[in-house]
């Protein structure tokens, strides 16, 4: 025997107040945790952490107001062996590999919000030496805003995170890189 509980209007109106106000937490909560704080001030754009060498490069490192930034991302084995690597979202390498742009201040004015993309487990294997890269632009439009970013210095910033391995109890790898970059008027 099924019983129903009939609510009052105002528990109902509260109980949809609750539902928005978690959901606003929980989007609150997600791009925090997406959106580091503070920039790393290392700027040459190679990252090691051995066996692996990220590397992000650009064409120049000056570029003119409303300027196409072409961008290049590297991963690569620098190791005597042959790796596998595990990543927990399909279709690498990634656009997901450029993440963030910082102003000289450290705040984040582009971001690559990823979505549509679905989680999925793609295993990868690079030979010694070997590298996968990705090239990917950035059209020095603030994400937030969908304005130009005013003159100054810039940080474009790739971030790779994988497991070693081809199972779960691999070791987790991150490697962050920067480049540094100007947006002027010449």
């Amino acid at each position: 025997m099924v019983k129903t509980v009939a609510l009052s209007k105002k528990w109902i109106v509260l109980l949809h107040i609750g539902i928005v106000v978690l959901a606003l937490l929980v989007v609150v909560g997600l791009r925090v945790l997406w959106v580091p704080k503070e920039p790393p001030r290392e700027a040459s754009g190679v990252t090691v952490n051995y066996p692996f060498m990220l590397t992000i490069t650009t064409q120049k490192n000056n570029y003119r107001q409303y300027e196409t930034v072409n961008i290049q991302i590297a991963l690569r084995n620098i190791g005597n062996e042959t790796v596998t690597i595990m990543f927990m979202h399909y279709g690498n390498p990634s656009k997901l590999w450029f993440q963030f742009v910082y102003d000289e201040s450290g705040r984040v004015v582009f971001y690559w919000n990823g979505v549509g993309l679905l989680p999925m487990v793609d295993v990868m294997t690079l030979q010694p030496n070997e590298s996968r890269e990705i090239s990917c632009t950035w059209d020095q439009k603030n994400t937030d805003t969908g304005i130009q970013v005013p003159l100054g210095f810039y940080y474009l910033t790739a971030a790779v995170g994988f497991i070693l391995g081809e199972d779960f109890n691999g070791t987790v790898v991150n490697l962050e890189s920067q480049k540094r970059i100007a947006i002027s008027t010449f």
